[in-house]
């Protein structure tokens, strides 16, 4: 288990996402801000990695830990997956506390789902990329901000010509008052001012006041990723 990745290491990652990519047909990011890692090698090169987000959320009360998956084709069908799923999830009861529900977010395919489905987890709906197309042109400083007004509160995070929404929350007593939707109009328009040429959200396609509210907004969605949660660490 690692907090930190050296140069080689992160090399190795981004190659392994790549290669799964193209062998797959999918679209996924390399993971670069994970919380925790835990690395499989072969003759001292990472071929199988599991990184571990602290989320933050809940799920049926428990604390959520997101968890990415991967194994360079080549080393398929040898376990590996299997070994650092059974490493975390070691390591996560070893830790005082609460244990974590543990969510994985996947694109739909048969390998994943047969996977996941051997490792004990359920499908519990979607996750649904949104995008909206600013005016800015680009130049973003690399920063993490946070907005607020008197009952809603949001977390932006900025890259390129990026902008990442996330943590988007309004006080339980003042829902459905139009908080959120006035906090996030000023976001978009200081986003645009600061040259973001595009905004980003992810959202559960559960959570349907939220989807409402942020196609009215004008995002649409880009992208839909599975979720599937495990309950019960035992079952790795």
């Amino acid at each position: 288990m690692k907090k930190y990745l050296n140069d080689a290491e992160q090399n190795d990652i981004e190659e392994i996402v790549a290669a799964s990519n193209e062998c797959d047909g999918t679209h996924y990011s390399v993971p670069d801000d994970a919380d925790l890692w835990f690395l499989s090698r072969h003759y001292g090169k990472v071929v199988s990695f599991l990184s571990v987000y602290f989320m933050g959320d809940t799920h049926e009360g428990h604390p959520v830990e997101e968890v990415l998956l991967f194994t360079a084709p080549p080393e398929r069908g040898k376990g590996r997956a299997r070994r650092l799923l059974r490493r975390y999830s070691e390591y996560a009861r070893s830790v005082e506390g609460e244990k974590p529900h543990v969510r994985f977010t996947a694109y739909p395919s048969e390998i994943s789902e047969a996977f996941l489905l051997s490792a004990g987890a359920s499908h519990e709906g979607d996750e649904l990329l949104m995008v909206r197309r600013l005016s800015g042109k680009g130049g973003l400083l690399e920063e993490d901000m946070t907005f607020s007004n008197e009952h809603s509160e949001c977390s932006v995070k900025t890259y390129g010509d990026t902008a990442y929404v996330y943590g988007v929350r309004t006080d339980v007593s003042h829902l459905r008052e139009g908080s959120a939707e006035k906090l996030l109009k000023g976001v978009i328009s200081d986003l645009e001012k600061t040259g973001a040429g595009r905004a980003l959200l992810q959202v559960s396609s559960c959570n349907v006041p939220a989807v409402r509210l942020y196609e009215k907004l004008m995002f649409s969605v880009e992208e839909r990723m599975e979720l599937w949660y495990n309950n019960k660490l035992s079952n790795f």
